[in-house]
């Protein structure tokens, strides 16, 4: 009988944010989150070298969402940063004198701690995720549409672009863009990201969100939301997107009954082979497998091609990541130029690693990494508990493998959900429910 009465309020609540009970201004706020996070241009980052005007249009936007919104959060901020300073103390000691350091994390805190105050609940934060990320996909789908059915589109897109990127040969038009890169015969869909292995990052945690939002229901008539995200993923082609499903699946198979759990894992026993035989998932893994031979490729193409900067590919990136930490456990390495990588592997070099499980050990130090684990190991516990799901640390694993390919640690979308808790430190569920219905009509589940 409970189950029942608190489906029939679930359903009433949704009724109501579908009526378009979001507010303008937190959806505007939940895209400009997602733009820093995918890095897309110099425009869209909340700092650039390239256009420093940039940070103050950024501050100032978070100014009048502060004094909009009014966060009660500002210890909490200056805790962090007071952390962040004491290392960086440290950092000038280690190396006897002033360093340069990256601000990264300073202004990600900052980022978050808008955030919250603007979503103070995390039920409300992953409605307006899904409701932000499902408008972004769709755009998405426009324009990969129109270029793999009338190929012509592609000059066209290239001619009206805002800002082009060199590298990657992307085409960007702010919310979305359009990239040269292939998956056969067809273009992979980059959405509003640099990268269509970020963008699938992003779409894949919207659909571990969405399975939250919708309790689990993948029925395509109710859930329609949860089959554009899987459309647009498959559109990406990418490696990072499948393999962070496949975490996404599990917590799925997770939280069904046995008898569920059977027939999905029979079907995923006889799916994951061909999955696995896909060329851009298959043949890259094993073609990444040998770090050494890249490593070597790598001498080669600085020494021989005169590259100026190169990113290894995952298991090669991760291979460095470990080096770099092993000889700077402590305290980190603190910025690229001072790693062991750089200074004794390739002998100044300029040589960037994407992966994010290490990097905040490596870079930042033991104390700084555990303590970031820490908030988020913090963060997917709560959220199971929010939404009674089964099984509190998805939310962790789902995160960490997304982070396997690209750094996440330091955008402020990301800070929010990871520490969570670490701004919202009050025990229990129940009193935050309350709080929470009583002032949005947008769809609640369980005990928050």
């Amino acid at each position: 009988m409970d189950s029942v009465v608190k489906n029939d309020k679930m359903e009433n609540v949704e009724n109501k944010y579908k009526k378009g009970r979001y507010k303008k201004d937190k959806l505007f706020f939940m895209i400009v989150f997602f733009l820093w996070a995918g890095m897309a241009t110099p425009l869209v980052k909340f700092y650039s070298s390239e256009f420093p005007f940039i940070l103050v249009i950024n501050l100032l936007f978070l100014f009048y969402f502060y004094i909009k919104y009014k966060s009660n959060k500002i210890k909490k901020l200056f805790h962090f940063w007071g952390i962040l300073i004491l290392w960086y103390a440290l950092i000038c000691l280690k190396y006897s004198g002033i360093q340069k350091t990256d601000f990264t994390l300073f202004y990600s805190a900052l980022i978050a701690f808008v955030g919250i105050g603007i979503f103070p609940k995390i039920r409300e934060f992953f409605l307006y995720y899904e409701k932000v990320v499902i408008f972004l996909c769709l755009l998405s789908l426009i324009v990969w549409g129109s270029v793999s059915i009338f190929p012509a589109m592609a000059k066209v897109y290239d001619a009206l672009a805002i800002y082009k990127t060199d590298g990657l040969v992307n085409s960007s038009f702010i919310l979305v863009g359009y990239g040269h890169q292939m998956a056969g015969v067809f273009h992979r869909n980059l959405g509003f990201a640099w990268e269509a292995g970020r963008f699938a990052s992003f779409i894949v945690f919207g659909i571990f969100i969405n399975l939250h939002n919708h309790n689990l229901d993948i029925n395509f008539i109710k859930n329609r939301s949860l089959w554009i995200l899987i459309i647009t993923l498959i559109t990406t082609f990418s490696t990072t997107g499948f393999v962070v499903l496949a975490g996404v699946l599990l917590f799925y198979f997770y939280n069904k009954s046995v008898y569920s759990k059977l027939i999905l894992l029979i079907i995923g026993v006889l799916i994951f082979p061909s999955v696995i035989a896909l060329p851009f998932i298959g043949d890259k893994i094993l073609e990444n497998l040998d770090y050494n031979q890249e490593i070597d490729n790598m001498m080669f193409s600085f020494t021989e091609w005169g590259t100026i900067s190169i990113t290894p590919q995952r298991i090669t990136g991760f291979y460095l990541e470990i080096q770099n930490f092993l000889h700077d456990p402590l305290l980190g390495y603190n910025i690229n130029e001072n790693s062991y990588m750089m200074k004794n592997l390739f002998k100044g070099f300029d040589v960037w690693l994407s992966d994010g499980i290490l990097q905040i050990f490596s870079k930042y130090g033991l104390i700084i990494g555990l303590y970031f684990y820490y908030n988020l190991f913090r963060t997917s516990s709560y959220v199971s508990k929010v939404y009674q799901m089964k099984g509190k640390y998805f939310l962790a694993l789902v995160f960490l493998l997304m982070s396997f390919s690209y750094d996440f640690w330091g955008t402020g979308l990301f800070f929010y959900i990871t520490f969570y808790k670490f701004f919202n430190s009050k025990k229990g569920y129940n009193n935050e429910s309350r709080s929470y219905c009583n002032n949005c009509c947008i769809q609640c589940r369980g005990n928050d």
